[in-house]
C-alpha cells in the first residue's frame, strides 16, 4: 500500500469509496435493504438518524444526489437498496431558481429547518441525530 503522502487524488478517492462500500455492505453480509440487527436480539435496531446541511439543492448538485439516495434508495448491479440510515432533517442555506429541496420536503416528509441547530435537534433542546452530512458547494 502506498504511503498517504504519495497518494494521488484518484487513488485516495478510489480507496475511500471501496472502504466505505466494504464497511457498509460487509463481505458476505445481507444486502443494504435488510434492517440492522442488534446481536442477540430478534428485533431490528433503530436505524441511525442523520441530518444533511447543504448550501443549495438543485438539479445535478451533490446535495440533490445524496438527498435522493437517502430518501429513495439507489440501484446497484441490478438490485435496489435502501440506506441503513434515515434522513430526518435538512438545513438548506440558499433557495435559488430551480430549488429541489422543498419538493423533497413535500414528497418525503423530511423537514427543512430554518437553522442548523434546529436541524440537529429537530426543533427541540437536545441533539436528535446520530450523524451529520455537510455538503457545501458553490457554483
Amino acid at each position: 500500500m502506498k504511503r498517504p503522502s504519495l497518494w494521488s487524488r484518484r487513488a485516495f478517492v478510489t480507496t475511500a469509496a471501496r472502504s466505505a462500500a466494504a464497511i457498509g455492505l460487509g463481505a458476505g453480509s445481507l444486502p443494504a435493504v435488510a434492517a440492522p440487527y442488534v446481536k442477540g436480539s430478534a428485533k431490528p435496531s433503530r436505524r441511525k438518524r442523520i441530518a444533511i446541511l447543504a448550501t443549495e439543492v438543485r438539479r445535478y448538485s451533490h446535495a440533490q444526489h445524496f438527498i435522493d439516495r437517502f430518501l429513495e434508495g439507489y440501484g446497484w448491479q441490478g438490485n435496489h437498496y435502501r440506506p441503513r440510515v434515515e434522513l430526518v432533517s435538512l438545513y438548506v442555506d440558499q433557495f435559488p431558481q430551480g430549488d429541489l429541496s422543498r419538493d423533497r420536503e413535500r414528497r418525503h416528509g423530511v423537514r427543512i429547518f430554518p437553522s442548523i441547530s434546529e436541524a440537529l435537534t429537530l426543533g427541540s433542546s437536545k441533539l436528535a441525530v446520530d450523524g451529520v452530512l455537510i455538503i457545501a458547494e458553490h457554483g
